[in-house]
């Protein structure tokens, strides 16, 4: 599978840790839409993670017990990883005037 398209969607608000929505298609079949992208630092160091879709059932239907259903989830760490580097690298891409344009005027408003 080929990662053909990738799209970005920046939130409104700036977060510390969440920086943006991503869009996926791969070999011009499929889309794959929702995955988050974080930054986490932890002292010096900057972790990167993406959080692929998934479904929280209520308390109710799982009896109080917190249940995570993944939608979408790579099976292969190597998949996994080169759909980070290619996301990740989109990110990177980006002007970051623009970004830091939109969190000031967020700061303004």
């Amino acid at each position: 599978m080929e990662i053909t398209k990738i799209e970005l969607s920046f939130p409104k608000k700036r977060s510390y840790t969440f920086k943006a929505w991503a869009k996926v298609t791969l070999d011009d079949q499929l889309v794959i839409a929702g995955i988050k992208l974080f930054e986490i630092r932890e002292g010096e160091n900057t972790k990167r993670v993406l959080k692929f879709p998934e479904r929280r059932p209520s308390l109710e239907n799982t009896n109080g017990q917190t249940v995570v259903i993944p939608i979408v989830e790579p099976i292969s760490e190597e998949f996994k990883t080169k759909l980070e580097e290619a996301i990740f690298a989109e990110y990177d891409a980006r002007p970051k005037k623009v970004l830091q344009k939109r969190f000031n005027k967020n700061k303004e408003e």
